[in-house]
């Protein structure tokens, strides 16, 4: 979850930004929160938990967006603020108090775009990440938070704690990119990952995977409890 704050005087703008950012995670899939204010000093008092982003304006109704980012700064240090101002007043002094980026009104969504894809470039580097492009969508899935996988026909489906993926892909294709992540074929139809499994069945061939049932191949439940073994995973026997 990512959690955005807006702190912008003008309606019109914060308007503009919760079109951008709600066009981008559509787009791209990720899940996330909007907090509106129209004035610094509301911030300040009201300052939720685990923010993420913060788009501030300079010229705010109350006071100036570089002072309240300042005090920010004292009590949350890994937050990033992003100006968003027509003058270029703050620009040096916002980097020294670590402000992430400077954008200009008026506002162009390609800049934003950057913007924030540089953000969360940098938030998930040490993540491995699975990119799906469906349609006119791209979806970035955390491989740790994948289950398995299953393909039916042509339509390929990922299960994952968040939600259930489908689009047309083969098996093979995603398999050469999950290989490193402690990910088998246990059987043709589906890819597992180990690190999810919470019992094997060897009698009946079958894996469970948050109570869902998965078919194993008879020819591969023996190097399947081999693999699961060097994971550290308990195997019910």
């Amino acid at each position: 979850m990512i959690n955005i704050i807006i702190c912008e005087g003008k309606k019109s703008e914060r308007v503009i930004l919760n079109d951008y950012i709600n066009t981008f995670f559509y787009n791209y899939n990720f899940e996330y929160n909007i907090k509106e204010f129209e004035n610094g000093g509301d911030l300040l008092k009201k300052y939720p938990n685990n923010v993420d982003i913060i788009f501030m304006d300079i010229d705010l109704n109350d006071e100036n967006g570089f002072n309240v980012s300042k005090e920010i700064k004292k009590f949350d240090e890994s937050v990033r603020i992003i100006f968003v101002s027509s003058s270029n007043k703050y620009i040096k002094k916002g980097y020294e108090i670590g402000v992430y980026r400077y954008l200009e009104k008026p506002l162009k969504y390609s800049l934003f775009k950057e913007a924030i894809s540089s953000y969360l470039k940098e938030c998930y580097k040490n993540e491995a990440i699975l990119s799906i492009k469906c349609k006119c969508k791209i979806y970035f899935i955390k491989v740790d938070d994948i289950l398995y996988l299953e393909v039916l026909k042509n339509d390929l489906t990922i299960h994952t704690e968040k939600g259930i993926y489908t689009f047309k892909s083969s098996m093979k294709e995603i398999e050469s990119n999950l290989e490193e992540h402690n990910f088998f074929r246990c059987h043709k139809s589906y890819l597992i990952n180990l690190m999810k499994v919470n019992m094997l069945d060897i009698e009946n061939n079958i894996v469970f995977i948050n109570q869902n049932s998965i078919i194993v191949s008879r020819y591969k439940i023996k190097l399947l409890r081999e693999k699961l073994n060097s994971c550290l995973v308990d195997v019910i026997i």
